[in-house]
């Protein structure tokens, strides 16, 4: 990977070097379906890089990387990642009780190195860790991480378990991590049960709640409240014509009513609310004209509130 001029655009040479590698290596293949099997990816991998190059170049501000439930596929391809053997991965999507094992250290230096690689090919300032939906099942019952959670000395209090500084532990070291690399986290609000990472920045999606508390617990924050401004919800309460949603319900109105500054938090604490952000999650969205449809024109009213 090479980088290009002083704006921090990156071509991603090396890896159009990788698929015009594998492309030649097609031809040596002698059974015809497997010479499918590896067109078809060299393609998806050559669709990749020009996806990569172009968001470089466009300097994105922002790079999402799930740090959270969404680890399955991870665990499955690189064992020992998790906190249980798994033999399969899941084939709907959904909330799993399958993390991370924070206890074990072979997987905190896997996330380090993938985010490493991350780190080499954007040159965004935020990575979004997520920190999302995260069960504490596996936690509580692994051995390596009560070892960790005694070995850091993490306790339970009224408002937080054991696990809970177990996350917090573990969205903290990402976070030096990344610091020393000159980058910057964004987690969702989740990360703020237990002790938050110190330089973060929240998105806070379960209502407006998260973001209120770390405005005033000075870190900047993104509104993003499912209750205003998740796109994938409803945009009326009678479902009947409308087209498969996750469910929920936001209208017009209820986009237009969003105040992403509260009036409750002081001038200081204003200071912290630095975005407001839109979602549309597409597991019930299977074309371009049903985004349009769930998008438009709530999208439009999202633009008129934002200070």
């Amino acid at each position: 990977v090479y980088r290009t001029g002083s704006d921090g655009n990156y071509i991603v040479s090396e890896c159009l070097k990788w698929t015009d590698a594998r492309r030649k290596q097609l031809y040596r293949i002698k059974k015809r379906k497997r010479r499918k099997q590896c067109i078809r990816v060299a393609l998806r991998m050559a669709v990749l890089c020009f996806l990569v190059l172009f968001a470089v170049q466009k300097t994105a501000d922002l790079l999402r990387v799930d740090d959270s439930d969404r680890m399955e596929d991870a665990e499955q391809s690189y064992s020992g990642q998790g906190g249980k053997t798994r033999t399969n991965t899941e084939k709907t999507w959904g909330v799993f009780p399958d993390v991370i094992c924070i206890g074990n250290e072979k997987a905190m230096v896997f996330l380090e190195d993938v985010l490493s690689e991350i780190v080499e090919l954007f040159p965004s300032e935020y990575i979004h860790i997520g920190g999302d939906e995260a069960p504490r099942d596996r936690w509580k019952k692994c051995p390596k991480c009560q070892a960790r959670i005694k070995s850091e000395n993490l306790k339970a209090d009224k408002k937080h378990t054991a696990e809970d500084r177990l996350q917090s532990y573990c969205m903290s070291r990402i976070e030096k991590f990344l610091n020393s690399k000159g980058r910057r986290i964004i987690g969702w609000d989740e990360i703020l049960e237990g002790d938050v990472a110190p330089n973060a920045t929240v998105m806070s999606w379960r209502g407006m709640n998260g973001g209120l508390e770390a405005a005033k617990l000075g870190h900047d924050v993104i509104m993003t409240p499912n209750t205003y401004v998740y796109f994938d919800y409803y945009q009326t309460a009678d479902t009947k014509d409308e087209p498969d949603a996750i469910g929920g319900c936001v209208p017009l109105e209820k986009v237009y009513s969003l105040e992403p500054v509260p009036a409750s938090l002081n001038e200081n604490e204003k200071k912290h609310i630095i975005g407001v952000q839109a979602n549309l999650w597409t597991e019930y969205i299977a074309t371009t004209q049903q985004i349009e449809y769930m998008v438009l024109p709530r999208m439009a009213a999202l633009a008129e509130v934002i200070p």
